[in-house]
Order: C-alpha cells, then sequence, then structure tokens
C-alpha cells in the first residue's frame, strides 16, 4: 500500500550546491532509496534551474541517482519570437 507525500516549498531557492535554500539538499534529508521520488523542476528562472538540473545530472557521488526515480525539467530557452510576450522574464 502506498501512503502519497507532497510538499510544496513556496519559499527562493539557490543554485549554491551547499545552500540552506538548495531544494536538491532537502531530497536528500528526508527521503531514502525505498521512497519514490518524483521531481518537476519548475523554477522559472533559467539560470537556478539550468544550475540545479546540472548539479543532478554531474553527482559524481550518486547521492541523487540513487534517491531520484523520476526527474522533469522544463528547459527554458531565450527565443525572440517570444520575447515580446515574455519581455524580462526570459
Amino acid at each position: 500500500e502506498y501512503m502519497a507525500s507532497y510538499h510544496w516549498i513556496n519559499v527562493g531557492v539557490t543554485k549554491n550546491k551547499k545552500g540552506k535554500l538548495n531544494p536538491l539538499h532537502s531530497i536528500v534529508k528526508q527521503y531514502s532509496e525505498d521512497d519514490l521520488i518524483i521531481v518537476k523542476l519548475d523554477i522559472d528562472t533559467a539560470s537556478i534551474e539550468v544550475s540545479l538540473a546540472h548539479q543532478l545530472l554531474q553527482d559524481k557521488d550518486n547521492v541523487y541517482h540513487k534517491l531520484i526515480d523520476q526527474f522533469y525539467f522544463e528547459h527554458h530557452v531565450h527565443q525572440k519570437e517570444l520575447a515580446p510576450f515574455w519581455k524580462l522574464s526570459m
């Protein structure tokens, strides 16, 4: 039998690998390999999202690879055709 566990952390995040607000650290601290962990990375700030995605992909110690079962990521890119609509958020 499965038990649902959802976590919404509505605070700013940091891409700093050792930062307190790096969301990847909370995964390591709170879960084990026996848990089903699905991560959806959607911060809408490309510089932070890409850095966090790279931290997962370049996991030399396999800490995240052992814990995270599925990873979803929307890669935000700068596309000049969308610039008039997205303005400064690109």
